[in-house]
C-alpha cells in the first residue's frame, strides 16, 4: 500500500524496465519461484539455491545467489547523505522518510531519486539473472 497520495515517485524517476519490475513486485505477480510453481511452470515453489520458499521477498532480500549485488546496493545506500537501509519497501519504490533536520523539498527529491536509482540498478541485476 502506498503511504502517501499522488503519483508514486518511482513512476516519475525510473526508466521503463525498472518501473515494470517494481509494478510486478508491488502487485505480487513478479515471476518468483513460488509464482512460477503456481502457474505450473516449476515442480517446486522452493528456491533451487537456498531450498526455502522462493517468493519475491526471498529472491530480493535473502537469496545467496544475489548476495553480492545486494551488498553492493546496501553499501551504495549507506553512502547517501544519511544511512538508508535496504528494505523490501524501498525495492518496491516506497522511499524512506527523510530525517527532520534534513527535510526540504529539493533534498527530499534528490534522496528519492538517488534511492530509486540505486535500487533500480539492483533490481535490473537480479532480473537479468532471474526474470522478475
Amino acid at each position: 500500500m502506498k503511504p502517501s497520495f499522488g503519483i508514486a515517485p518511482y513512476l516519475q524517476y525510473d526508466a521503463r524496465p525498472i518501473v515494470s519490475i517494481r509494478c510486478r513486485i508491488r502487485l505480487g505477480v513478479a515471476l518468483s519461484f513460488s509464482r512460477l510453481f503456481l502457474y505450473k511452470k516449476l515442480v517446486s515453489p522452493d528456491c533451487p539455491v537456498c531450498h526455502v520458499n522462493g517468493d519475491t521477498k526471498h529472491i530480493l532480500m535473502e537469496c545467496t545467489s544475489h548476495s553480492l549485488a545486494r551488498n553492493r546496493c546496501s553499501v551504495e545506500l549507506s553512502r547517501l547523505a544519511f544511512d538508508v537501509p535496504l528494505t523490501f519497501d524501498l525495492l518496491c519504490g516506497i522511499t524512506p522518510p527523510i530525517p527532520a533536520h534534513l527535510r526540504c523539498r529539493t533534498f527530499s527529491a534528490l534522496i528519492t531519486e538517488q534511492c530509486l536509482a540505486i535500487t533500480g540498478r539492483y533490481l535490473l541485476q537480479v532480473s537479468n539473472k532471474h526474470f522478475l
